[in-house]
């Protein structure tokens, strides 16, 4: 008779191989791999965010381009004005003024609505340092508006 397999030794070799297969993460080249994969994905993911970041800037951007251009009609203090974005995150900016009138009644103690010139010059990414009569011309200026008629309708 020929010999046959002792499962019990089989047995035995499978738990010494099974054993000793759980220690290779121990190994350091493959620790440092797994370390490496871990950057790389950390470094992946901070790079989707910075595009996000970056692609939400830019339709900021465009949209409030076409919005400065449109306001750039607006000569009246009673003129409409077309409300512009966060220059950073693209979201509406809440409680933009809608006539030039309403940035001119703009101070620093939240009069008009509860907004001051400094936050919404903040959410254009413009200065706001200097009094509050450059600071609203500065928002004047930042919200497209390039010529007024003094007092007009």
């Amino acid at each position: 008779m020929a010999l046959q397999p002792n499962i019990q030794i089989i047995n035995q070799a499978a738990l010494y191989i099974t054993a000793e297969l759980a220690k290779f993460p121990n190994i350091p080249a493959l620790d440092q791999g797994n370390a490496i994969l871990d950057a790389i994905r950390d470094l992946d993911t901070q790079a989707n965010n910075r595009h996000n970041e970056l692609i939400a800037r830019i339709r900021a951007i465009d949209r409030n381009q076409i919005a400065r251009l449109v306001n750039s009609g607006c000569t009246l203090p009673t003129s409409a004005l077309t409300a512009l974005l966060n220059a950073k995150t693209g979201a509406p900016i809440a409680n933009f003024p809608a006539t030039v009138a309403n940035i001119q009644a703009l101070t620093d103690d939240n009069s008009y609505q509860g907004q001051d010139v400094n936050r919404i010059l903040k959410e254009l990414d413009q200065d706001s340092t200097g009094t509050t009569e450059s600071r609203r011309a500065r928002l004047i200026r930042a919200v497209g508006v390039t010529m007024q008629v003094i007092g007009g309708a």
